[in-house]
């Protein structure tokens, strides 16, 4: 009898840890998906990683990335770069700041 009201324990309703389940697939999606990002270019990881880590305005992303790499980054490279995250709506400008707009790519850029 299909389509009978059947209730099975636990099914009806998300349990606890279920949200946390649905946090942790969604954390490990947008991560792969950024690790992509790196086919192109690795700087597209270390530019997502400053800005997940506070360093967040031009200058202070150029720093660190330059610190992690060891070697100069060309400012047009770097900016062709923000602009293309920006273009990707993964991150955006408020003011001279960058800003992930969605904390899962905040959260997953800072395991990069």
């Amino acid at each position: 009898m299909m389509g009978v009201g059947v209730k099975v324990a636990g099914l009806d309703s998300p349990g606890p840890g279920c949200a946390s389940v649905g946090v942790m697939v969604g954390l490990v999606q947008r991560l792969s998906g950024l690790r992509n990002l790196g086919r192109y270019s690795s700087l597209y990881l270390h530019v997502l990683r400053a800005i997940a880590l506070g360093f967040d305005s031009w200058g202070c992303v150029k720093r660190a990335v330059e610190a992690w790499m060891g070697r100069p980054v060309q400012p047009r490279t770097l900016s062709g770069i923000l602009n293309n995250l920006v273009d990707m709506s993964i991150v955006g400008r408020v003011g001279d700041k960058y800003v992930f707009l969605d904390p899962m790519y905040e959260r997953a850029s800072r395991e990069l």
